[in-house]
């Protein structure tokens, strides 16, 4: 499935019509026409009823919508982070890490982070085993992989 017939699918699901839907997308009736006809042939159902004084959703439209107004927010939400990564101008960063560890990786790492974003602090624990998994274990914390930590 198309995303562009998707986001069409569900601002029509929305307004209830194909031109109100048009106006709110900045796009011809007729493009939202066509992609909505391109998602009923690839569903083999119609997912609207036409109607004079409007389009309603058939049990499967009720059906995709459902599932494709989850799939958007979660669109919205990979965009908005990766939207704050590429902003990422200023704050403070924890760091957690055994002492073995800062000269040969933590440093290298941080300073090379630093010089792209000069804007941001860092807060260095180091530590033996022990103290690491009691700052590692905070709610808030991270491991390098990007994983949320347990706890």
């Amino acid at each position: 499935m198309d995303f562009t017939a998707l986001r069409y699918f569900c601002e029509t699901a929305n307004t209830r019509s194909i031109r109100a839907a048009s106006e709110r997308l900045h796009v011809a009736p007729s493009a939202i026409s066509r992609q909505i006809a391109k998602l009923e042939h690839e569903l083999r159902t119609p997912i609207f009823d036409r109607r004079a004084h409007g389009m309603t959703l058939t049990a499967a439209g009720e059906i995709l919508q459902s599932k494709v107004e989850g799939i958007m927010r979660e669109f919205a939400r990979v965009t908005s982070h990766i939207a704050a990564l590429q902003n990422l101008q200023s704050g403070t960063v924890d760091v957690y890490c055994f002492r073995t560890a800062t000269e040969t990786f933590v440093a290298p790492v941080l300073h090379e982070f630093y010089m792209r974003y000069p804007n941001v602090s860092f807060n260095i624990t180091m530590s033996s085993t022990d103290e690491y998994n009691r700052g590692f274990n905070k709610p808030h914390c991270r491991n390098w992989s990007g994983r949320q930590s347990a706890g």
